[in-house]
């Protein structure tokens, strides 16, 4: 249980058109033919279109992230923190040292970070946890 926090080091120019970002659980869908982002595309996984900012789970489009009436599309950088307070049962984000409020809530226990994105990409993440905040 506890806070966890990952740190995810994604340059823009290499996310593509369906860049998500989220968690999953053991039961998630690893593999899929054709061109398919599997992060939020079934109902084993959430996450986060950083080229949209649409939220996916269960294979829909959700509401935009973060919220707060924002019309035009946060220009994510390439930095983003993943967290996930497992305790409350809930995942949200934050950039440049900004906590954009709880993306999901009702997680699953066990749910884990994973990131969806093309081959040839490199993408980065740290995990950090804190179990007594």
């Amino acid at each position: 249980m506890g806070l966890h926090i990952w740190e995810v080091l994604w340059e823009g120019q290499q996310r593509g058109s369906h860049a998500l970002l989220g968690v999953s659980t053991h039961k998630c869908t690893l593999q899929a033919s054709g061109y398919t982002a599997l992060i939020g595309g079934d109902s084993c996984s959430w996450g986060w279109d950083l080229s949209t900012n649409q939220l996916w789970h269960d294979g829909r489009a959700g509401r935009r992230y973060p919220g707060g009436g924002a019309r035009g599309v946060l220009s994510v950088p390439d930095r983003v923190l993943v967290v996930v307070d497992a305790d409350a049962g809930t995942l949200g984000y934050a950039v440049d040292d900004c906590y954009l409020g709880v993306a999901f809530q009702d997680l699953p226990k066990g749910a884990d970070v994973t990131s969806s994105h093309v081959r040839h990409h490199d993408v980065t993440s740290q995990k950090k946890l804190f179990d007594h905040i």
